[in-house]
């Protein structure tokens, strides 16, 4: 994948630039039956193909904040920001932070917990308090490893 020129980069990392067309041929790649949206585990069956093996509940936190419409899939205007979030996986701690801080207080609340859980169709115990911002990126953390 690369670029021509300047004008056509869709993201530009120090490790790779992407443009739109590099962005439309990965989104073919992965929505392997043709339906315009791409599920976790169309991601997890495709880049298995390469030999690389995610578990599901890190792909499912990735398509969690990269989704902006909420329906649980990426679509095509969603594919930049997941992509952006793979090569800044740093980042997705506060990124899954903002997504799940539904009310904006800068903290967690139960129910943002567990719509969270139910949205991605986790199992993961719901805390006894409202957990900090850092307890709650170890609690995923700790939940993904598992």
């Amino acid at each position: 994948m690369g670029c021509t020129s300047q004008a056509q980069i869709a993201i530009k990392t120090n490790e790779v630039d992407l443009t739109n067309g590099d962005l439309e041929e990965i989104f073919k790649l992965f929505d392997n039956n043709k339906d315009q949206k791409i599920s976790a585990e169309e991601i997890q069956t495709t880049i298995q193909k390469y030999g690389i093996t995610v578990p599901l509940k890190q792909i499912q936190v990735l398509i969690y904040c990269a989704d902006k419409n909420g329906n649980g899939t990426i679509e095509k205007e969603e594919i930049k920001h997941l992509i952006e979030l793979i090569f800044n996986y740093q980042k997705i701690d506060d990124e899954l932070t903002k997504v799940v801080d539904i009310n904006e207080s800068d903290s967690i609340e139960i129910d943002e917990f567990v719509q969270m859980k139910q949205k991605l169709g986790w199992d993961i115990p719901v805390p006894n308090q409202i957990p900090t911002v850092r307890s709650f990126q170890d609690i995923i953390k700790n939940y993904i490893k598992q």
